[in-house]
């Protein structure tokens, strides 16, 4: 076996000594990066077309590590991630057993500081009820360098793939986004009177929903539109 030299101690090691030392010198590795893409709204035919940014493109085709959630994500993976990328699947259903947020978080930090670069793969926009904050603020709490990559949300997908405008210059001047996957610990009152109501995770609680809008003020008359899997 070759010696090498421990500049710690200035001593010719022994065998032993000489891998103490080289596992105390080896540098870290860098930090890898992280990028957190919006992958819109998750139909194939738009998304790879018209609503998935060249960036996010670019970003999945080279990635060599995707952590990527439930929905609106499958399409921009089979159609950009190469073969050979490592996935990593941490979606989250309602009703089901679930990674929780704080894995998704320690995941993220922990391959990064391996020196990995990851795409952090997410439905819609990062912008709009992803969770990217608690994510965020892992990164930046491990020195871990982070971009946020625009995607077109559902909420503003599906009500033009359904074929209506989200405004109207007659109808309705503003609209109001908001998740109904816990319709009981929503303030109801507050959205009162509003033009135009955005609910998005809404499909289970369709009737108790509709029970809430009644008991604060929004008449029986008022359109409604269901959108699913557009």
């Amino acid at each position: 076996m070759t010696h090498a030299w421990c500049p710690l101690s200035g001593v010719r090691p022994t065998p032993t000594a000489t891998l103490i030392c080289n596992a105390v010198s080896s540098p870290k590795p860098q930090p890898g990066n992280c990028w957190l893409v919006g992958s819109g709204p998750g139909s194939t035919e738009h998304l790879t077309g018209r609503l998935l940014q060249l960036k996010a493109v670019r970003l999945i085709k080279d990635a060599k590590v995707i952590v990527y959630d439930d929905l609106g994500t499958q399409a921009a993976l089979d159609e950009y991630a190469s073969p050979q990328a490592e996935r990593r699947y941490v979606g989250k259903r309602g009703q089901q057993e679930s990674i929780k947020q704080h894995e998704i978080d320690s995941l993220l930090v922990s391959l990064c500081q391996q020196g990995q670069d990851v795409v952090r793969l997410k439905g819609g926009c990062p912008s709009t009820f992803s969770r990217v904050g608690s994510e965020l603020r892992a990164l930046a709490a491990a020195g871990i360098p982070h971009e946020m990559v625009p995607g077109v949300s559902s909420a503003l997908a599906a009500p033009v793939l359904a074929g209506f405008p989200l405004t109207d210059a007659q109808v309705s001047s503003s609209y109001t986004v908001l998740t109904a996957h816990a319709p009981d610990q929503v303030d109801w009152a507050k959205f009162a009177g509003l033009d135009t109501l955005v609910l998005l995770m809404a499909a289970r609680n369709l009737h108790l929903i509709m029970q809430h809008l009644l008991r604060t003020g929004w008449s029986p008359q008022t359109p409604v539109s269901v959108c699913v899997s557009v």
